[in-house]
């Protein structure tokens, strides 16, 4: 899904709210209310359930789908404790074990990992138990971690033109 599309998801999953205070607190423990700061940050925020049964929200980054996932929810769902932003990037030219090595050692905070199928997934784990992170913690680390899979996406680049030649 390109920027268009993104745009366009963004705007069917936003529905008119006040914007959330950044010195409000923010627990996993309410989806919709990070949906809603998702979308304060102008991007898609369409919350969802996975096959667990626990809340996601379908968002994006660095111009590529991505989520969020909850984790350590409660059988229902619920009271869930943290959180996982994450992005993957289906590749031609698979990246080499060293460099996924080398992005892990100069980024901090996210994680690169390489699927199945030899694609990257950035992911980064936030704790957001109770009594909660500000809304303006939770931004700063949501555009972090853009800014990462940002870099990712400047790598798989550089790495498919290098196997072009």
């Amino acid at each position: 899904m390109g920027k268009a599309g993104l745009i366009a998801l963004a705007l069917l999953a936003a529905p008119a709210a006040a914007d959330v205070p950044e010195t409000a607190l923010l627990t996993a423990a309410q989806p919709a209310k990070v949906a809603e700061v998702v979308r304060q940050l102008g991007r898609p925020g369409l919350l969802e359930t996975d096959e667990a049964g626990d809340p996601s929200i379908a968002t994006g980054f660095a111009g590529y789908p991505g989520r969020i996932w909850f984790f350590d929810c409660m059988e229902d769902g619920t009271d869930c404790l943290g959180i996982r932003l994450q992005v993957g990037i289906g590749t031609v030219h698979k990246l080499t074990l060293a460099q996924v090595n080398a992005f892990n050692q100069e980024k901090r905070f996210a994680t690169l990992s390489l699927d199945e199928d030899g694609d990257p997934i950035l992911a980064y784990d936030l704790s957001m138990m109770k009594p909660g992170v500000s809304v303006a913690a939770f931004a700063d680390s949501f555009r972090l971690f853009d800014q990462q899979a940002t870099a990712l996406v400047e790598m798989v680049k550089a790495a498919e033109k290098a196997a072009r030649k």
